[in-house]
């Protein structure tokens, strides 16, 4: 940042307090176009996104999962022999990726490559809409920041075309609109994040956690009083709709954590559910006052969005309808995955996984109340103390869980953290509205990894998490070398310790090589699966010929795809 433009930033926080030369910079809500001039901005923003796409091209093809691939690619082969999901075969998603990715085999050819390439396309469009976001609650530098961050999470760390990547991009798609929205009050910019909640529920079903999400923040924002009008006492109506809303969303909750719902779960995906529901009742049965209709100003917001979500899933469900495969369709989307549910699933980590995050948060947070030489001793340890995980993390596994738990155990802590700062008596600002929404929709989004926990599950929401920080700063800044800690940290260990060990499928030091297959796309793979999935798929095509049916058991998809058999 320039001299000028820190100057700005520094003048604009002393607007709400006494000056601090540690003063942090997320903590500008947004671009003063009176310092900042336009082509500045444009250039920040332009080397942000073409290191993303750099750095997301130079690993796109490095590791893979065996049997996500074969899913993938199998199911979509399918459909570009002209079978249509759910209807000729069990397709484990909605359908509209497997469309995509057969659209992706028509033009790109059909192999693993061309499914990845699909995804970094809708990954461009993805980071542009990451920094349009961050941009809102910091300055430039903070928005670059935090955007690198977010992408260093996001695909780098596993480059399969999954549908929770499509679930993550079209839920930011649809955050940047609301953004947006909140800012012009133009009832398209709404029907325009309905729409992408649509289309994301057709990848994954799971993008309803993201309706879930902007539902409840209209019905917080409907809380904050009215400056048009002449204020007056709450109904009673009113109130009893919002309670009744918030514990039949709780009862949803439960509903659908009771299979499995240890310590670990109610930590990960119960208390943030908790805590968005329990700042909505607190302000509700706290407040006393209204501009008008509570109900009426939630209809209002609510109708445009829920038309845009229904325009996608009712041309979806209307096309099924025309082949007369509707109840095969809602089969597949309902009933089987509850069922491969059942007999797969993995708990986040248990609760003594807490104690590295909390030591880490202890050490953030007392930074903040410390002079500044003790602060700067802080900083120092905490700075030695994740420098010295990073090393570590290397070949210790006992480091890496450290490091992991760090930074796995956040949201909860995150999302209580900003109920906290959004109980407060008509926290109404632009701040606190972004913070709400930012938070709702990372703590209902977080469900994705229910109920099985790995990285890469977490990996499909830790951007929203790096949105929803990067917001609880601009209301409760950290003082500015503390800051650099924890972004420094945030941004290198998911870029060299948790690729490799992701890509590696753990601490496997094996060489990526090349699979020497047509169909592979030139995925790098590990040396002993390169020369397994070789010589077998060379077995079976001496053996079979071309395109005959062959049968491969208990789930191995992506045999049948490298070799180019059939399933029966």
């Amino acid at each position: 940042m320039d001299d000028k433009g820190f100057w700005t930033s520094t003048l604009m926080n002393a607007q709400e307090g006494p000056f601090d030369p540690y003063s942090t910079c997320f903590s500008s809500f947004r671009f003063d176009s009176t310092h900042v001039t336009r082509r500045t901005t444009w250039l920040v923003f332009l080397i942000v996104w073409a290191i993303s796409l750099a750095y997301a091209a130079i690993v796109l093809r490095w590791g893979w999962i065996p049997r996500d691939e074969g899913l993938l690619a199998h199911s979509a082969e399918r459909v570009l022999h002209g079978e249509v999901p759910h209807k000729n075969f069990q397709d484990a998603y909605v359908g509209l990726l497997t469309y995509l990715h057969a659209f992706a085999f028509a033009r790109l050819g059909t192999n693993l490559a061309a499914l990845r390439f699909t995804l970094f396309a809708f990954f461009a469009l993805f980071v542009p809409a990451v920094y349009w976001i961050t941009s809102r609650v910091a300055n430039r530098m903070g928005a670059a920041c935090a955007t690198l961050i977010a992408v260093a999470w996001s695909i780098p760390t596993y480059g399969a075309s999954m549908p929770s990547w499509y679930n993550l991009f079209f839920a930011t798609f649809g955050l940047a609109a609301i953004f947006y929205y909140l800012e012009v009050s133009s009832w398209w910019l709404l029907l325009l994040a309905g729409i992408s909640a649509g289309i994301s529920c057709l990848f994954k079903i799971t993008g309803l956690y993201f309706v879930a999400a902007v539902l409840l923040f209209f019905l917080w924002r409907s809380q904050i009083p009215s400056r048009t009008t002449d204020r007056r006492a709450r109904s009673s109506l009113d109130r009893i709709c919002v309670t009744v809303g918030v514990l039949a969303f709780f009862a949803g909750v439960v509903l659908l954590l009771r299979s499995r719902l240890g310590s670990p779960e109610i930590y990960h995906f119960l208390l943030p559910q908790l805590a968005i529901g329990v700042v909505l009742l607190w302000r509700e049965w706290r407040s006393g006052l209204s501009g008008q209709s509570q109900l009426l100003e939630v209809v209002r917001a609510v109708a445009p969005f829920l038309l845009g979500v229904s325009l996608p899933l009712a041309a979806f469900v209307a096309a099924y309808a025309r082949m007369g495969a509707l109840p095969e369709l809602l089969n597949g989307v309902f009933v089987l995955p509850a069922k491969r549910l059942a007999f797969i699933a993995r708990s986040p980590a248990d609760l003594v996984s807490l104690v590295p995050m909390a030591l880490v948060l202890f050490l953030v947070f007392a930074s903040t109340r410390m002079e500044p030489c003790k602060r700067r001793v802080n900083d120092v340890v905490l700075s030695l103390g994740l420098l010295t995980l990073l090393i570590l993390s290397a070949r210790s596994p006992a480091a890496f869980t450290f490091a992991w738990f760090t930074c796995a155990t956040l949201i909860p802590a995150v999302v209580m953290f900003a109920s906290l700062v959004l109980s407060r008596p008509f926290g109404n600002s632009a701040r606190d509205q972004h913070l709400m929404l930012l938070s709702g929709t990372v703590a209902l989004c977080s469900l994705i990894q229910y109920p099985f926990s790995d990285a890469a599950y977490f990996c499909y929401v830790a951007p929203l998490l790096v949105l929803t920080v990067a917001a609880l700063l601009a209301v409760k800044p950290l003082p500015r070398p503390t800051l650099w800690v924890i972004c420094g940290f945030a941004l290198l260990f998911p870029v060299i310790r948790l690729r490799p060990f992701m890509e590696r499928d753990g601490f496997s030091h094996a060489e990526l090589v090349r699979l020497q297959l047509p169909r592979a796309g030139g995925l790098e793979v590990r040396l002993d699966e390169a020369r397994d999935y070789e010589r077998l798929v060379r077995l079976i095509q001496e053996h079979v010929a071309p395109g005959s049916y062959i049968y491969v058991a208990p789930d191995d998809p992506q045999v049948y795809f490298l070799a180019g058999m059939s399933n029966p």
